[in-house]
């Protein structure tokens, strides 16, 4: 039972990361969009909001299992690091990269319809892409 909660917990700080950062880019581009409104859910693939979903239940079955299978005191080592160790973990995890964030968001834009065409073809787009990914 102590390995499966290892691989889990594994599994919840890659999952955790990933989501955390993709978060935290498409909010920073819907803040330099600067249109007065928050884009990050037209930002963010379909599977996205699915993978937060999967990260926050994953969650709360490893509070419960480290409950029970180590003390209540690992407990709250577990929960204090998942809100604050996960934003010092995104600075120093290589995956993913701002550019492969970049291009899941543009290829999402680039198979969705939206109202928002400036997006995608605007001056902002590529003047952002430069900003965000310089490589």
């Amino acid at each position: 039972m102590n390995y499966a909660v290892w691989v889990l917990l594994g599994v919840f700080v890659l999952l955790t990361v990933f989501t955390f950062r993709f978060q935290r880019i498409t909010l920073s581009i819907s803040r330099a969009l600067d249109t007065g409104e928050d884009l990050t859910g037209e930002l963010a693939p379909r599977w996205m909001m699915l993978l937060y979903s999967i990260d926050f239940i994953l969650g709360l079955i490893l509070a419960v299992l480290i409950f029970i299978q180590f003390s209540w005191i690992w407990l709250l080592v577990f929960l204090a690091l998942s809100i604050t160790g996960i934003a010092l973990a995104d600075v120093v995890s290589p995956l993913p990269s701002h550019a492969q964030c970049f291009k899941i968001i543009k290829r999402h834009l680039s198979h969705v319809s939206t109202n928002r065409e400036d997006l995608l073809r605007g001056e902002r787009w590529p003047r952002l892409s430069e900003q965000c990914c310089p490589v």
